[in-house]
């Protein structure tokens, strides 16, 4: 296949792989290191456990908000 022969990108990121992707970003980048804090300052288990629950939602609606705008402007390369 040359150069040429390519028109567009590959969709090739399914769901499962989507959410595999943000949910791995999120424990990778915060569980370990924020939540000792985060029991110190609540003094609650639960209250970190709705904390994480309550950031995972917002996380998801601000990736459906950019899937969205990808998807209304396919050919500003969304």
């Amino acid at each position: 296949m040359t150069r040429s022969d390519v028109t567009g990108l590959v969709r090739g990121l399914t769901l499962p792989a989507t959410l595999s992707l943000v949910v791995g970003t999120v424990i990778g980048t915060g569980v370990f290191i924020k939540t000792a804090i985060m029991a110190q300052d609540t003094g609650s288990a639960a209250m970190v456990m709705f904390a994480w629950v309550a950031a995972g939602v917002l996380s998801m609606c601000g990736a459906l908000t950019y899937a969205e705008l990808g998807a209304m402007l396919p050919h500003a390369g969304g």
